[in-house]
């Protein structure tokens, strides 16, 4: 154990002192390159070690033309490399061709036309390819999706493409609308082969007409050379269009029952006139008596007639949809002509826009008022230009003529000039003929209507009120103020000018401060004070309308007033006159007249139920303007009266034609007193208006002529 000890200690002795040697160790390295490259740099090197390590230069593994690096036998993937080493070594880099394979196969049924392996380098781009199909086969695919059977590809990868071909063939019979196939309609047919038997069916009211190649048999086989065939069965729908009209009228001259093909138009007809009567339109509003449509549905066209010199002016309106008009709040746009029989106030095609208005006379009866907005004003018949007019139905007046007399005699006097001008007519909308109207200017600011002024952002600006109960009862939707009176704890007045979206809440106050300042004076002493702020003279002409025909709205709705500018409260204008002359039975007045000519119990319902009039008539000195205007006035009311109701009888056969429309002579259409409801003809009716307000207007003259 010893001499095993003794040894060692030798040995370590023996190294240390060869280590503390100043003699050099040499190290050497070998750089090869394998096929593809070669060393840049010193592939041999010998080196002497300090502390036992040698640094060799750098070298670099450079691949030839075609080949790329991949790895120094180390597993180094970097071709620069520096070495420092401790013991002698070997290092061999690696080369591999610099290279992507593109591959283009094909299974049966076709060829490769072009290089069908090719070696392209690494992002460029291969040469262009084709499958080729072997008759009776057709190209389908690649195996990658692509369905263009040439093709040209990047070289980023490895890659192989097959094309697929294949003996079938997609062959599709489609229908359009109104039909259907029986058959197969959709087929793989071997390519050369003929395709199975289909055919092309209509519905009903539909005929085949063509399949979109262009082949008129509705039945068809396809000898099938390509792939995709597809057709499609086309079918127009027919129309059965037919004209007609009352034959003791007229007849038509054509053929009055046609099928027509859907898009295509219809063979013209004629209307001819039998004696004694004149065409007026057919039931589309077209006024020519040649007449050919394009339906779009099984269609009626109604020629109408009326009887020579009886007719009314005629109102025609058609709405773009062809759809009636079912709404008071929404306008739809229509055109409107107007056929004026006795003058030169013809309108031809107005574009336009209507809606229903109302507020009972809307809601509760079939013939419908309305409301239409020219987009261009007109002067129709004279009464100036404005854009908006108002169809009245008076449905509920069987003489058609109250609204009428009412506004006509409210014309004649010199402080009622906003009073609306009116003129009966006859509506078609949409071609069906609606009845007689009354065409009114609608009630609003204009220089030709209500001349008052208007001033932005002022408070002391022209103003429209109507004094309207509704608006409390929730049916009216305008902007109101509330001023009590003797008659009513809260009684409504609308505002009707300005806009409501130009009103503030400092226009309100002052109108409403400047209704009660009235109505204040009115039951006060001081006429002079109703007079700083009333237009007394209005007043009083409006009393004496109001008076005669017994208005039972005075006291409730449609009273209108206005201020300008500046200006003081006027009476006017004068409206809704349908209840008027005992045509109400929920109002207990108008009776005496008419079955009581000699009766001299006149009732005062204007005066005693209107807070304005009422207040108004407290006064003497209004009493007596009353019977001044009474006085000059008369002749003139008893002058209209005549020459409303002479020409209403001219035209009794436009007028009786309303009630075949609407059949309600002897009908309560709503409130009508019995012995209105026993009044058994239109020229009656008529008869029954005038004698009332003859009668009313002598009782009127005698009361105020004989003032106290």
């Amino acid at each position: 154990m010893k001499r095993l000890l003794l040894f060692a200690l030798i040995i370590l002795a023996l190294f240390a002192l060869s280590s503390c040697s100043d003699e050099p160790v040499s190290i050497s390295v070998q750089y090869t390159a394998l096929e593809g490259g070669y060393i840049s740099g010193m592939p041999y090197q010998v080196k002497d070690a300090v502390d036992g390590v040698a640094k060799f230069n750098a070298v670099m593994a450079v691949p030839n033309n075609g080949y790329k690096f991949v790895s120094w036998s180390d597993g180094s993937t970097e071709a620069r490399r520096e070495d420092f080493l401790s013991a002698s070594a070997t290092f061999s880099a690696t080369f591999a061709l610099d290279r992507v394979t593109l591959k283009y196969e094909c299974e049966g049924g076709g060829s490769i036309e072009g290089q069908a392996t090719q070696y392209i380098t690494p992002g460029g781009n291969g040469v262009s390819v084709t499958a080729i199909a072997d008759e009776g086969f057709r190209f389908v695919s690649w195996d990658d999706g692509n369905k263009s059977p040439t093709r040209r590809d990047l070289g980023d990868t490895d890659k192989t493409f097959t094309a697929i071909f294949t003996n079938k063939a997609s062959v599709t019979y489609e229908s359009g609308e109104g039909g259907k196939i029986n058959g197969e309609a959709t087929q793989s047919v071997t390519i050369g082969d003929y395709s199975s038997t289909v055919t092309a069916v209509a519905s009903e009211g539909y005929k085949f007409v063509s399949w979109s190649d262009g082949s008129t048999n509705p039945i068809r086989n396809d000898l099938i050379t390509a792939d995709g065939l597809s057709v499609q069965a086309t079918f127009k729908k027919y129309y059965t269009v037919t004209f007609t009209c009352d034959p003791t009228m007229g007849k038509i001259a054509g053929e009055a029952v046609q099928q027509v093909v859907v898009g295509e138009s219809s063979f013209a007809v004629v209307v001819r006139e039998i004696e004694g009567y004149e065409f007026v339109c057919w039931s589309d509003g077209t006024t020519s008596k040649s007449m050919a449509i394009t339906p779009t549905e099984d269609t009626t066209i109604y020629a109408h007639f009326m009887k020579k010199g009886y007719g009314l002016p005629t109102v025609f309106i058609n709405t773009v949809t062809g759809k009636d008009v079912t709404s008071k709040k929404d306008y739809i746009a229509c055109t409107i002509s107007i056929n004026d029989t006795e003058g030169d106030h013809n309108l031809i095609e107005a574009t336009a826009q209507i809606r229903g208005r109302g507020n009972s006379t809307w809601t509760k009866f079939p013939k419908k008022p309305y409301k239409f907005k020219l987009d261009v004003s007109q002067n129709l018949f004279g009464f100036g230009k404005a854009k908006d007019w108002v169809l009245l139905a008076d449905y509920i007046d069987n003489s058609l003529l109250r609204n009428c007399l009412a506004y006509k005699i409210a014309g004649e006097f010199s402080e009622l000039e906003a009073s609306p001008d009116c003129q009966s007519v006859e509506v078609y909308l949409n071609g069906e003929y609606r009845g007689v109207y009354l065409l009114c200017e609608q009630i609003e600011i204009d220089d030709d209507r209500v001349d008052i002024t208007e001033i932005p952002d002022s408070v002391d600006t022209g103003y429209l009120i109507e004094m309207d109960q509704w608006a409390l009862d929730g049916a009216s939707t305008d902007i109101y103020v509330s001023v009590p009176d003797s008659l009513r704890s809260n009684r409504a007045y609308t505002i009707k000018a300005p806009d409501e979206l130009e009103i503030t809440d400092a226009h309100k106050e002052y109108i409403r401060a400047y209704i009660k300042s009235c109505i204040d004076a009115l039951y006060a002493d001081d006429y002079a004070k109703v007079c700083e702020l009333i237009d007394v003279k209005s007043f009083a002409q409006a009393y004496i309308v109001y008076e005669l025909t017994k208005n039972p709205d005075v006291d409730y709705s449609s009273f209108y007033m206005y201020k300008d500018a500046g200006g003081v409260m006027r009476c006017g204008p004068v409206w809704d006159f349908d209840m008027s002359l005992g045509n109400a039975e929920h109002k207990s007045y108008g009776k005496t007249y008419y079955q009581d000519p000699s009766s001299s119990n006149l009732e005062f319902y204007a005066r005693d139920k209107n807070p304005w009039f009422k207040g108004l008539l407290r006064f003497d000195d209004f009493k007596a303007l009353v019977a001044t205007e009474l006085a000059e006035y008369a002749p003139k009311i008893e002058k209209m009266i005549d020459d409303v109701t002479t020409y209403a009888l001219s035209k009794s056969e436009a007028y009786k034609q309303n009630f075949e429309k609407w059949d309600v002579i002897g009908v309560n259409t709503w409130t009508n007193p019995t012995y209105i409801v026993e009044i058994d003809t239109w020229e009656e009716h008529v008869a029954y208006c005038k004698a009332y307000l003859e009668k009313s207007l002598t009782a009127l003259k005698e009361n105020y002529t004989n003032l106290d």
